[in-house]
């Protein structure tokens, strides 16, 4: 056999793997232009990959991202503001039933999406067969063409966004599903924001700032016997000179009890910037948990602590420097504060969502989706302050915590009305002013915007089942009717929607009607402990 060296030079593949990972973006729609810009993202491992799935693990709609390699699972959360998104789970009856193949077309805001039902994609990896469409900010679904494998194409209207949909080959009646969300107590919990007031200790002695507020900063995590870290100390020296007044740059030892190992591997490098002595509190602030410190790792933060990318990895000259030039004019907008706010609310600290949320409104009052977001952490507040610590004591004790929450529920009312005043199409904001009214006692006010939010959103089983409670607490008996009727045609297992129409049935005269709808209630759920003890009641016991 005839060597070829040369054909091997030209090998680019890596055979142990250790290849860092690639997410290419395309920003133009249409266009082939595509740019890696996995090290941006926190993306370019160098596991050994093996699998990677997109998947929605923590049932709030966006798609989050999991990653298998030799060295171990990563599973990482989407936190960008939340989007409207479709999901379908499909049932064939004249092939396989998982509808293998089956290719969907879903038509939102002027754009047609496609893609096709499988369970496979990419090496070694199982992926989801619900079909989930990310739409943006279109507010409702125009259709839905369902090409079945071997059948005529299916065509369905009327369907909502943001839940699962159950559709079935030859059924023009669909199932709308609210998806479980996790339980704010049970999510990981987010590390603090940065603060540049943060006081360590100093590798000469002393205790001080990491940095001074007001430009980007640079925190690098290394030890002196750490190789990499070595590697990068020369390029971040270079850099911390070339910066100027413009960057802070600080470094935080590992090594805490070497400080002579510390100071002489300091002094080799001329390194001109502070210098940190990392502490368990330190650590775990920047990495989470009970992990320490990952060597070497770079934190870079903009001028207003907000952390901005994470180097688990040696850095190179061209990539800080590429990222610290984007951030030389770049100013905090409206869109990004309130981004901010958002993700804050996804992770259930509705407090400092508002602050955050008040400070986009202060750079665009007229910002409706800020009005909106701004509303619904003030509502998610007054909920938490009724809930107080466990279930009151006393009907004063009940009361008081619904007075302390009035403010709130003000406050999120007056941003809701704002929002759609700016937007009388905006479902969202008018979906979350009805509630806010109906939670509030004011029934009456509460239908017109629920109406409002169906209209502009299509059918909805929350806005059904809540406008249903607010007919019937205003009494409206024939919208009320027909509102929980609506909602039990889209989630026809939806307890509550059963109980609240036995509610209603009850207030109008009609017993046995209420009774058989408490019946239905507990077959779909025996422990229910609200239908039950209303049934009781209502049979004398």
């Amino acid at each position: 056999m005839t060597e070829k060296p040369e054909a091997e030079q030209k090998f680019r593949g890596s055979w142990s793997g250790y290849e860092r990972d690639c997410e290419f973006h395309n920003p133009d729609g249409k266009s082939t232009r595509f740019f890696n810009t996995a090290y941006l993202f926190g993306l370019d491992f160098d596991d050994d990959g093996r699998a990677v799935c997109p998947v929605d693990f923590d049932g709030d709609g966006d798609l989050d991202l999991v990653c298998l390699s030799l060295q171990g699972l990563r599973v990482m959360e989407n936190l960008l503001p939340q989007k409207h998104f479709a999901r379908f789970r499909l049932t064939a009856t004249n092939s396989n039933p998982l509808a293998l193949n089956a290719v969907v077309k879903v038509t939102a805001g002027g754009v047609t999406h496609q893609d096709y039902v499988k369970i496979t994609d990419g090496f070694m990896t199982q992926v989801p067969r619900e079909l989930h469409f990310g739409l943006g900010n279109a507010e409702k679904i125009d259709q839905v063409i369902v090409q079945w494998p071997g059948a005529a194409p299916q065509r369905f209207l009327g369907v909502p966004v943001d839940k699962l949909i159950e559709l079935t080959e030859g059924r023009e009646e669909f199932s709308a599903i609210e998806i479980p969300y996790w339980p704010g107590d049970s999510r990981p919990k987010s590390l603090p924001p940065f603060s540049f007031d943060t006081v360590v200790t100093k590798v000469g002695g002393g205790e001080g700032p990491l940095a001074a507020k007001g430009r980007p900063a640079v925190v690098n995590f290394w030890s002196p016997s750490c190789a990499p870290c070595k590697e990068e100390l020369p390029q971040l020296v270079a850099l911390a000179k070339a910066r100027g007044e413009t960057v802070q740059f600080a470094g935080v030892s590992a090594e805490t009890k070497d400080l002579d190992s510390v100071k002489a591997t300091l002094a080799s490098f001329a390194v001109p910037y502070p210098q940190f002595l990392a502490n368990d509190a330190f650590v775990k602030g920047f990495f989470g948990g009970d992990a320490g410190a990952i060597l070497p790792s770079t934190f870079v933060f903009d001028a207003g602590g907000r952390l901005r990318r994470v180097f688990h990895r040696a850095i190179t000259t061209e990539e800080l420097s590429a990222l610290l030039d984007s951030l030389k004019e770049e100013s905090a907008s409206a869109a990004d504060i309130e981004a901010r706010g958002a993700a804050l609310m996804g992770h259930g600290d509705f407090e400092t969502a508002a602050e955050w949320l008040r400070k986009s409104i202060q750079a665009d009052p007229n910002r409706a989706s800020a009005h909106n977001h701004l509303g619904a952490a003030c509502s998610g507040m007054a909920e938490r302050i009724e809930a107080g610590s466990g279930p009151a004591a006393s009907q004063e004790e009940e009361a008081r915590r619904r007075r302390e929450a009035i403010p709130k529920w003000d406050e999120s009312i007056a941003h809701l009305k704002r929002a759609v005043e700016l937007e009388p199409d905006y479902a969202e904001a008018q979906y979350n002013l009805g509630v806010a009214y109906q939670r509030t006692g004011r029934h009456e006010a509460a239908i017109g915007p629920l109406q409002a939010s169906i209209k502009a959103g299509g059918d909805s089983y929350d806005a059904w089942y809540t406008l249903g409670m607010a007919a019937g607490g205003a009494k409206q008996n024939a919208l009320a009717g027909e509102a929980f009727d609506r909602a039990l045609a889209i989630a026809p297992k939806k307890t509550e929607a059963w109980i609240g129409k036995a509610l209603w049935m009850r207030q109008i005269g009609r017993p046995d009607e209420a009774k058989k709808c408490l019946q239905k209630a507990l077959e779909i759920e025996p422990g229910n402990g609200e239908a039950r003890s209303m049934l009781e009641g209502m049979n004398g016991k």
